[in-house]
């Protein structure tokens, strides 16, 4: 995954998405991986739904380290896709609807 910190931002949007397969086995692999993913988005930010996470990501060390660890865990068929929010629009963010309960998942 190549991506570029920017000082500018540092609120971001991550997004993932993990294959699961029918062949008997990767179902639970699938399952350990989405688990392992969202602790480590936790550790950066909240969760807003099942498999977006908000984050604030402030050093460009913090950053990489967080990639690293997301690649490290994916495997070829994961996708992971990371939106970065300026300051401007972070203002303009609006939340319709109940929140999440971040107990609820894993």
């Amino acid at each position: 995954m190549k991506y570029k910190f920017s000082n500018r931002i540092t609120t971001y949007i991550i997004i993932y998405d993990i294959l699961s397969d029918d062949v008997r086995g990767w179902v639970s692999l699938a399952n350990r991986r989405r688990a392992k993913i969202s602790r480590i988005l936790l550790e950066y930010g909240m969760r807003t739904q099942k498999s977006v996470f908000e984050l604030e990501i402030t050093s460009k060390k913090e950053f990489s380290r967080m990639i690293k660890r997301l690649e490290k865990t994916m495997n070829k068929h994961d996708k992971v896709y990371i939106y970065p929010i300026d300051s401007k629009n972070k203002k303009k963010i609006k939340r319709l609807g109940y929140e999440i309960e971040t107990d609820f998942f894993f």
